[in-house]
């Protein structure tokens, strides 16, 4: 296990390719972190830490690339969206073009401004992407002009699947999927389980959820609920034909 405290350390166990990186202490990240090879990264003792956003960064805190995989679990990716303008088509939290992203146990995603994806924005053809949130991961309190919390743009193959207590709220856009915006084509797969909530999001239409040409299961005791459109669909907006959702399912 590397510890860090810096954004300098964290780029030198990045570059060094250490598998398992330590967070010790809040710093700023002021240039996208590349994930070309499997690593995660945890808060140690008196965490979780959070990494913001420094000011004159439009861009993306984490970059996973060549089917790169990144782990976080029990820290904080703040975009500091009250100092940020939000133009750049790059500066979602994490930006996956392809490779994996698991947020685990304690993962933040919170209080980022862009214009796709508030929190992740997965975008690309032919490498596959697989986005896990899992444990009580959340996603909160972002702003977009699209998928205020996940964008989801991919002509390969993708999955995105939510699970255990995982939440997506607070999150806001002015154009489609206030919590989530998934697109695609229908072996694409938007899969949601266990007691995972999506609240309280809002956009124009689709404001928990906007899906177009993809598929999508919601199962177990899921929840929507509280989540707001101006046009259509507040908790779920739907084009397409793979949709399932269960019984035992709350939207409201």
């Amino acid at each position: 296990m590397t510890q860090v405290s810096t954004q300098a350390e964290l780029q030198a166990a990045i570059a060094a390719q250490e598998a398992d990186i330590e967070v010790t202490a809040d710093f700023q990240i002021d240039a996208g972190q590349r994930i070309t090879y499997a690593a995660k990264i945890s808060s140690g003792a008196g965490g979780p830490y959070t990494m913001t956003k420094a000011d004159g960064h439009e861009g993306t805190l984490f970059l996973i690339e060549n089917r790169g995989s990144l782990t976080l679990s029990n820290i904080i990716l703040d975009g500091a969206k009250e100092t940020h303008s939000g133009t750049s088509t790059t500066g979602s939290l994490i930006w996956v073009p392809t490779g994996t992203l698991i947020l685990d146990t304690g993962a933040v995603l919170q209080n980022n401004r862009t214009v796709q994806g508030g929190g992740i924005s997965c975008n690309g053809e032919t490498s596959p992407i697989n986005i896990i949130m899992r444990g009580n991961a959340a996603i909160r309190d972002n702003v977009a002009y699209t998928g205020g919390g996940i964008y989801v743009f991919f002509t390969g193959e993708s999955s995105l699947q939510i699970s255990d207590q995982a939440r997506i709220e607070n999150n806001e856009c002015t154009g489609y999927g206030g919590g989530i915006c998934h697109n695609g084509r229908p072996q694409n797969t938007l899969l949601m389980s266990g007691e995972a909530v999506i609240a309280n999001n809002r956009a124009r239409n689709g404001g928990g959820i906007y899906v177009y040409d993809s598929g999508c299961t919601i199962s177990g005791s899921t929840e929507l609920s509280d989540n707001q459109a101006t046009e259509k669909g507040g908790g779920i907006y739907f084009v397409g034909t793979g949709l399932q959702i269960d019984d035992g399912v709350k939207i409201q």
